[in-house]
């Protein structure tokens, strides 16, 4: 089952459904990190921004990184500018908006709370607010399936900025002699497990009242979770990706994010890079690098087709 096989199974209220209405989704998430360890991926809107790619060729318009700071992003075929209207570190609130409308929103504005859980795990709001501006009713209704979607996965990315300023990842790149079209239609096919190393069996687990697309993969006598995040597809020049997040032994939060990029009709680059939190005491570094290596160049092997 693909990212877009699920979408429209997704159960959007009715009340969402009406062009030019203001909606308001949120959703909360408890997340293995403390509160304070949390909001310090909020330190840099600009590298904030520039990490969670959800909009392409950023550039800065004005400030510092701090409130009142605006950048301008790529969003479907124009430019618009995001501005961050608050960010409270008494209370642990960030607020970002879209400056004048587009395309797709009338207004936008996305809002973070992130309040203490336990001294070990932190409770994390996220809350959008807008109007889309999307006038077919099919297209209206998707765009809001995949926000809601995407709502758990925008609240995780930060723990991954976190990750990528303290250098807590792995990236490995290398060609693999297969055409994009036969590697992207295994890594893009959630299910498909023959990328997968030593990976015996599979069962995809879709819940659709919790917006939510996993599969378990057996290895042998084990078992380990995979939580989809995303999947794009190619676009010209740009590379198609799936991202992941799974559960690993030392770690407190694990991403992985699997691009590729055709090189000529039977040869693809490979990028994959991985985003991990290690737990206290915890030096998992070394062995995530050598387990990673290992799977990329089965993977070279594996689908080499020369």
């Amino acid at each position: 089952m693909s990212l877009q096989e699920f979408l429209p199974q997704i159960k959007v209220p009715e009340e969402y459904l009406e062009f030019g209405k203001e909606i308001t989704l949120s959703r909360t998430e408890v997340v293995p990190v403390s509160a304070d360890f949390y909001w310090s991926g909020f330190d840099d809107f600009f590298f904030l921004e520039s990490f969670m790619g959800l909009h392409k060729n950023m550039e800065v318009i004005k400030g510092d990184g701090g409130v009142g700071s605006v950048v301008e992003v790529d969003l479907m075929d124009e430019r618009v500018q995001k501005e961050i209207v608050k960010k409270d570190d008494a209370t642990k609130t960030w607020v970002v908006a879209f400056l004048g409308s587009s395309s797709l929103f009338t207004s936008y504005s996305a809002t973070i709370k992130v309040d203490e859980d336990t001294s070990e795990t932190a409770k994390v709001t996220l809350t959008l607010r807008g109007v889309i501006a999307l006038k077919d009713d099919n297209r209206r209704r998707a765009h809001i399936a995949y926000l809601m979607y995407m709502m758990r996965n925008r609240i995780n990315k930060v723990m991954a900025v976190i990750a990528d300023k303290k250098d807590d990842e792995v990236r490995i790149e290398l060609d693999v002699d297969c055409s994009f079209k036969k590697l992207w239609g295994a890594v893009g096919a959630w299910g498909d497990i023959s990328w997968f190393m030593d990976a015996t069996g599979v069962e995809v687990l879709p819940d659709y009242q919790n917006n939510d697309l996993r599969m378990k993969i057996t290895y042998g006598t084990d078992v380990s979770e995979y939580r989809l995040v995303e999947t794009i597809d190619d676009d010209d020049d740009d590379p198609a990706i799936l991202q992941y997040e799974t559960v690993i032994p030392g770690v407190l939060y694990y991403r992985g994010k699997v691009e590729l990029f055709k090189i000529d009709g039977n040869k693809t680059k490979l990028k994959f890079t991985c985003y991990f939190l290690p737990k206290p005491g915890s030096t998992p570094h070394a062995d995530i690098k050598a387990q990673t290596e290992q799977w990329m160049k089965w993977i070279q092997s594996t689908f080499a087709e020369n």
